[in-house]
């Protein structure tokens, strides 16, 4: 009896171990459950956030050092960075006669992963950019004052994902009931910049409407997607961002279940949405037919985006004393 409960306990034991790994190896290659399994990550309304380290440079130096600068580069947001994204950082605001070395093309950001459900924080990196100063007395100058500016200018997205309710009769007065109630969709951030801000529903008798707001809700500037207008985002680019450039965002996919119903979304442009004074709306519509429903609602943009930092900066003659 003994050895039959042995047997019984190992068995017990192999089948638990089996379910545990099974379900490990499912969760690994399906990462879509793995989302499911927590919603926080994909909050907040940061991207690609920069910053100065300590010292680096200092906010005083003289002209015998080297310039030396190193931009911090954190993805505080859900969209992973990738190296061929043509996402870069870009020094600005000196004197290209008096600090040397400078690259002006910028330094790529490479491959850097967002939030997600095993990285709540996003990946860190930096850039390091190089200089030398020229003698400022060689220019009958003492010392030499200036704003160091560092500007971010990466391609990004933003992906809202809900549940929304597909009635085709919503107005029916049978004595039925029904499985749901057509209400608006909770929105807010989606971990980007750009956020699905509110989503109203209009459920009519075999259509439903959705009235979709979207908000720059960082504190940088949003424009046209695409390498093109990355390379005009630097601020050593002659001709730069133009006015038809920004505060447009590509609207590149609206599905309700499997259901694309991006076509029906106006007004649109070349799928590119314009915002004024940072918002901007959409108006997307499906058919509907059959009893009530739960549906999943997903929502893909993508964009161009730009953010800076500053950092006064004085350099001192050595021949000044």
């Amino acid at each position: 009896m003994q050895f039959k409960a042995k047997i019984g306990l190992f068995v017990f034991i192999l089948l638990i171990g089996s379910i545990v790994l099974g379900g490990c190896n499912y969760l690994s290659s399906n990462p879509t459950k793995r989302e499911e399994l927590n919603e926080d990550y994909r909050v907040g309304v940061k991207g690609l956030v920069i910053s100065f380290p300590s010292n680096y440079p200092p906010a005083q130096l003289y002209d015998d050092e080297p310039f030396n600068v190193i931009v911090e580069v954190h993805n505080q947001g859900a969209k992973n960075i990738k190296a061929g994204s043509n996402s870069k950082i870009y020094l600005s605001g000196f004197d290209d006669g008096i600090i040397h070395g400078i690259e002006n093309n910028g330094k790529i950001v490479g491959d850097l992963e967002g939030k997600s459900l095993y990285n709540l924080e996003g990946d860190k990196t930096s850039v390091e950019f190089k200089g030398t100063i020229s003698s400022l007395s060689a220019r009958g100058m003492s010392r030499y004052d200036f704003n160091l500016m560092a500007t971010a200018c990466f391609a990004y997205n933003t992906i809202y994902e809900g549940s929304v309710c597909i009635d085709s009769d919503p107005f029916s007065r049978t004595s039925r009931n029904k499985p749901c109630t057509p209400v608006n969709p909770s929105a807010g951030s989606q971990g980007a910049p750009i956020a699905v801000s509110n989503i109203v529903l209009e459920a009519q008798p075999k259509k439903t409407r959705f009235k979709i707001y979207v908000e720059n809700v960082g504190e940088g500037t949003v424009f046209r997607p695409g390498y093109e207008y990355l390379e005009k985002c630097s601020p050593a680019n002659s001709q730069g961002l133009e006015y038809g450039d920004t505060d447009y965002v590509l609207v590149k996919s609206v599905k309700v279940s499997d259901l694309d119903i991006t076509g029906t979304c106006k007004p649109l442009r070349n799928s590119l949405m314009k915002l004024d004074d940072g918002r901007g709306y959409i108006i997307c519509e499906m058919p509907t037919a059959g009893p009530a429903y739960t549906a999943p609602l997903r929502i893909d943009l993508e964009y161009g985006y730009r953010d800076s930092i500053s950092k006064n900066i004085e350099i001192i003659s050595t021949d000044k004393y």
